[in-house]
Order: structure tokens, then sequence, then C-alpha cells
């Protein structure tokens, strides 16, 4: 994908598995092109699936990322330091997919696509087995029924762990009650979706939470 870097190298990149996500940066940042490899490597999968939440398009995907770590290579001295890799690089990445999407939509005069197809599978130990099929379906009626902010939320929070100030980073909120407040929006309205289950077993079956992959 990117044509003038060597992300096959057979280099030992062993040695930033046990450095803090920090240092990685830092070295990156200083020009180490190990360090830089090691980054496209680790996150190239989950750019891939995080871009799918966007665009069914594995060119724009593919576009997005290159242009991605095009940027950051060349900017590289200029960027601000992170101590979590994956936050940092969704932020970035959200703005140049959103902009490719939007940007094709608007030349073949598409409608859009819906966005983060969150999907839930309630396991028999959370729910007893006859009730399962029935509560499965009431729930994607009712995650269908979230605005695709709302989605996207559920995604960064409970499936890729991220925290209410990596999300604000992420979405561009100047504050993080704001995402908070929002989180607490979402589970009411889960929850008014099903009175007959208790908030603890709610939280487990948004944690099995799986998005869409490319």
């Amino acid at each position: 994908m990117l044509k003038d870097i060597d992300v096959e190298a057979n280099s030992d990149l062993s040695k930033f598995d046990t450095m803090d996500e920090s240092e990685i940066w830092k070295a990156f940042k200083k020009g180490n092109e190990q360090a830089f490899i090691f980054i496209y490597k680790k996150y190239f999968k989950s750019l891939h699936n995080y871009g799918f939440q966007f665009t069914r398009s594995e060119t724009l995907i593919e576009d997005g990322i290159q242009d991605l770590f095009i940027e950051l290579r060349e900017r590289k001295s200029h960027l601000s330091n992170t101590n979590a890799i994956q936050p940092y690089l969704f932020r970035a990445y959200r703005r140049k997919i959103i902009r490719l999407r939007d940007r094709e939509k608007k030349v073949f005069n598409e409608l859009p696509v819906t966005t983060f197809e969150l999907d839930f599978s309630i396991e028999d130990s959370i729910i007893e087995a006859e009730a399962k099929e029935e509560l499965n379906a009431q729930l994607k009626i009712t995650i269908d029924n979230l605005s695709e902010q709302q989605r996207e939320i559920i995604y960064y929070y409970f499936y890729k762990d991220f925290s209410y100030e990596e999300i604000k980073s992420i979405i561009g909120y100047n504050h993080t009650r704001s995402v908070r407040n929002l989180m607490y929006k979402i589970l009411d309205l889960l929850r008014a979706g099903f009175p007959s289950i208790s908030f603890a077993t709610l939280l487990q079956i948004l944690s099995t939470a799986a998005p869409r992959s490319g």
C-alpha cells in the first residue's frame, strides 16, 4: 500500500512489544523507521475494520489508511505526544474516511449507508435459551433505532474499550462530560426498551458487541 515504505521489512520489530506506547510514539517522531513500521503493522487491521464502519468501499478504506500514514510520516516531528496510539490514529483517520466517503457520495449522488452496524449475540449464560431469540431480535431493532453517533459511542466504549477522554478526542467534543451524558442517554434508551432486564445484564450484553468487519 505505502509504495515508498518497506512495510514488509524483515527487521526484528519484537523489541517494541515490550515498550510503552508513549516510547514507541516518541521513537517514531524522532525518525525511527522500525517504530513507524511497527505502528503500521500493529494497527492496520484495526483501522481497516474501523473504516468499514463508515463505508463498504475497500478503495476508500485503504486510500484513507495510506493517506493517514503518509501524512504521519511527513509531519512526524510536529505531531503531539500520546500514550495511547490507537485512539490517536482513530481520531486522525475518522476525519479522513468521513471526508472521502462524503466526497464520493456527492460525486455519485448516493444515499448514505447505515454505519456502525453492531451485532450482538445474547449468550445462554445471560438469558434463558427460550427467550434468547426474541430478545436478540428486539435488541437489534433497539440498536438500529439509535443514531449513528450513538452507535459510534457504543462501539468506542464497549468494543474498543476507549475512555471517555479518548472518545471525546476522537469525535471532537470539547468536554468529557458531553460523552458521559450521551452514554447515560444511550443506556436510558436501551433500558427503556428492555424493562425486564437488569442493568447489570444489559451491560453484560453490550460488552459482547461486535461491529461489522470488512
